[in-house]
């Protein structure tokens, strides 16, 4: 995206799913493959994040990186509580996360978002 805004672009998400397909071929070769469902991240190496655009501040960055560092590690959730819905009502307690099947069955946005689900 550098390329088509050099001068607005962030950062931005990047997904390398290589290392899951490797490995997946590897266990399917092995015999040792089965279903199952898989949430890898940053810690697998699977997400990351682009480099930062040059008019993003080093203070930015650096508080960028450590959250990154806190959700890689697994010390933040991204979906913890407390977590309120647009309505005010309270859908993730303090001191909770979201489990996979909550997240894979979320019909409701976070309080702040502008939209609907509807």
């Amino acid at each position: 995206m550098s390329a088509f805004a050099p001068q607005a672009h962030l950062t931005a998400p990047v997904w390398n799913w290589g290392p899951f397909y490797k490995a997946t071929v590897e266990k399917v070769r092995a015999g040792s493959w089965k279903s199952e469902s898989t949430w890898p991240g940053l810690a697998e190496g699977i997400v990351d994040l682009a480099p930062f655009g040059a008019m993003v501040p080093q203070n930015v960055r650096d508080q960028v990186m450590a959250q990154k560092a806190a959700l890689k590690s697994g010390q933040k959730h991204v979906f913890a509580g407390p977590l309120k819905d647009q309505k005010g009502a309270v859908r993730v307690a303090a001191g909770s996360t979201m489990s996979d099947k909550d997240m894979l069955g979320m019909t409701w946005f976070v309080s702040g978002v502008i939209g609907t689900t509807e």
